[in-house]
């Protein structure tokens, strides 16, 4: 299926909201006792080691205001870009979305998004994008939250 617009990296959008995300999950992972190490790429975001653990994760924001998983907006599922299936090719990631007024962030790993059952194409219409699709709706069990 071609999609459209909507797909296309949205630069303006990475500037405002990328670093100060990045910024508070890497504070958090710090006081975790991670060593985390910021990836100036497009690709994945950050990447975490501890003891002999390493992990790969990718940051993003999200307007929708929630503390917990029993205030998140959604009650059933969480919604992940699909395309951000490509980094699940080269390792299992962590796939972090975080409220930057909360201080909250909810995650579940690669490897439990990224299911064919779990996609559905949408069509996305908003002052951003425009165009179809594709997106992974998640179980809400599947995902973990935690305050930062």
């Amino acid at each position: 299926m071609k999609y459209k617009q909507a797909r296309t990296f949205n630069i303006e959008a990475y500037k405002k909201y990328d670093k100060p995300a990045k910024d508070m999950f890497c504070e958090y992972l710090v006081s975790k006792g991670y060593e985390v190490f910021a990836e100036e790429t497009l690709s994945i975001d950050l990447i975490a080691k501890k003891d002999d653990k390493t992990l790969h994760i990718e940051v993003e924001t999200t307007k929708n205001h929630f503390t917990c998983k029993e205030d998140y907006p959604f009650k059933d599922t969480i919604k992940f870009l699909g395309r951000k299936e490509k980094y699940h090719k080269v390792n299992e990631f962590y796939y972090v979305i975080i409220n930057l007024e909360t201080k909250c962030a909810l995650y579940s790993t690669s490897d439990r998004i990224f299911k064919s059952e779990y996609a559905k194409e949408v069509y996305v219409k908003n002052k951003e994008r425009s165009g179809l699709d594709r997106f992974f709706y998640v179980p809400i069990e599947e995902c973990k939250f935690i305050k930062m």
